[in-house]
């Protein structure tokens, strides 16, 4: 079948391959890719209301913010998930089967996918690898610490501290 199809292609071009491509094919193509974009967006759209909740706990965002970030990953998800279905579907139709060849395919639109819209949509989120702000008793305890440490000769600067602060492995400092 792939060589008929490489010789239709040859001899006809694309309108070979639009003759092999019927409209019930481009259709039950499209579905597939609308229904598996559906669930990429409720999976990306529950794994970014999760991140949004836990920021929101730990204050770093607003009720709104996280309502924008979930919504934001639900469309990446969607349209993600949508064009690499779409990619691998139009590639087995191509190619005559559902080879390595159509999944690679499927699987480079949907990284492309999700590059482009990532370059393409503002980032709701603050920039969290900033300093994190501590909070009146963790400021307090943190002056209490370096002036300790001062007195017993050891120099440490301030940043170095607020690291291992932000460190929550059972060797940090806190």
């Amino acid at each position: 079948m792939k060589q008929n199809l490489l010789k239709a292609l040859a001899k006809g071009g694309v309108g070979a391959l639009g003759r092999r491509v019927t409209k019930d094919k481009i259709i039950s193509a499209m579905t597939s890719s609308g229904k598996s974009g559906v669930v990429g967006g409720i999976i990306d759209g529950f794994l970014g209301s999760a991140e949004a909740v836990k920021l929101y706990k730990l204050e770093y965002i607003d009720e709104k913010t996280g309502a924008k970030h979930a919504a934001n990953e639900a469309a990446c998800g969607f349209f993600t998930a949508t064009a690499g279905t779409l990619g691998t579907t139009v590639a087995a139709l191509a190619i005559g089967s559902m080879g390595p060849t159509a999944l690679v395919v499927g699987m480079g639109a949907s990284v492309g996918a999700r590059w482009f819209y990532r370059n393409n949509s503002s980032s709701i989120l603050p920039d969290l690898d900033s300093e994190i702000p501590l909070g009146e008793e963790e400021e307090k305890d943190l002056e209490n610490l370096m002036n300790v440490m001062k007195q017993m000769g050891v120099n440490i600067p301030e940043n170095e501290l607020r690291e291992a602060k932000e460190d929550e492995t059972p060797n940090s400092l806190w």
